[in-house]
């Protein structure tokens, strides 16, 4: 199945945008100053806009978080984290699970960091706060770069786009959320210390990952993801939730009129798998067998997938995941 399963998708009647489901796009264009529209600084030093970006010029550890987004547990963020002038110690990411108050009181937080004054960001953690901790070094290092965080459940990892093509080449292991003290919901938003400037944060509530985190397909292999999103609720009662899921071959990014994006590049784009979630399987499988063709070594391919007949949202589209950039090998 290709595109006209997507074109009957987006011929449904528009019912109008609700913050039920939401997969959020800041581009932070605001006017130049100090008031960041939306958004709450929580802790440290003032962020401000600066030139279309969202920037720290203090040397404070700080936080933000995006108003409209609350008691957020399970979710993917994404942050632009651009190296400015000079070198020096500095650090710019997400976070998650936030509590909303003054202190760093049982948070979830991914940072890429400067951490030996090079001038590029070369190594990024994955933190709770307070709590422990896990790093890995970036390779080669890269001074504007995309970060991603997922959280889901008392798991968290994270992936790194370091050349900015729409491909996460570096990611890291599945770290277990152990701190007694981090929160199992809050908000989300950003975090960034020393000179940091960030852009184009982006929040997915469904969530689409390898079943073996970090994993890649192999030819030969059956490529095993897996789809998590909440069920839609209407009224009180919770209903199964049918889903849809596309292969591309391209990174890319479909707008919708609500000001959503499905992460997808549309010319390439084929429906291949589809189904329901429900109380007792909550989670999807996406599975992609890769032929024993060694010509397929090296093909890309990216696949995302979101929930469909959601009552008040724009086109019935309701939870939509990030997109799971891929390379085949042997």
């Amino acid at each position: 199945m290709r595109i006209s399963i997507l074109a009957s998708v987006l011929a449904l009647p528009l019912l109008g945008a609700s913050l039920g489901a939401q997969n959020v796009i800041e581009t932070f264009t605001y006017p130049n100053g100090t008031n960041v529209p939306g958004w709450t600084e929580r802790q440290g030093g003032d962020f401000e806009i600066r030139n279309g970006q969202l920037y720290l010029p203090s040397g404070s550890w700080s936080y933000i978080t995006y108003d409209a987004l609350k008691n957020i547990k399970d979710c993917v963020q994404d942050i632009e984290a651009i190296y400015t002038a000079g070198a020096g110690v500095r650090f710019a990411g997400v976070t998650a699970r936030h509590d909303g108050s003054a202190t760093e009181n049982g948070l979830v937080m991914l940072k890429v960091q400067d951490n030996t004054s090079a001038g590029n960001w070369n190594r990024a953690f994955n933190y709770e706060r307070p709590g422990g901790s896990a790093f890995t070094d970036l390779v080669p290092p890269s001074t504007r770069c995309v970060a991603r965080l997922f959280v889901k459940g008392n798991d968290t990892w994270y992936d790194i786009d370091l050349d900015m093509d729409g491909y996460f080449e570096h990611r890291s292991p599945v770290r277990v959320i152990a701190a007694t003290t981090t929160k199992p919901d809050g908000s989300v938003g950003a975090n960034a210390f020393a000179n940091a400037a960030l852009d184009n944060w982006m929040y997915y509530s469904g969530l689409l990952f390898p079943k073996t985190v970090a994993s890649q397909p192999k030819i030969g292999q059956q490529f095993d993801m897996t789809f998590s999103a909440p069920l839609h609720v209407i009224g009180s009662a919770t209903v199964p939730t049918a889903w849809i899921g596309f292969l591309s071959f391209k990174a890319g990014r479909l707008p919708l009129p609500d000001g959503r994006g499905i992460p997808f590049d549309l010319a390439s784009a084929m429906a291949l798998w589809s189904g329901v979630l429900t109380t007792t399987n909550p989670e999807a499988a996406l599975s992609l067998p890769i032929p024993n063709d060694p010509t397929l070594v090296g093909v890309r391919f990216w696949t995302n997938a979101f929930t469909l007949g959601m009552p008040g949202q724009l086109l019935g589209i309701g939870h939509i995941s990030n997109e799971h950039g891929a390379e085949i090998s042997r």
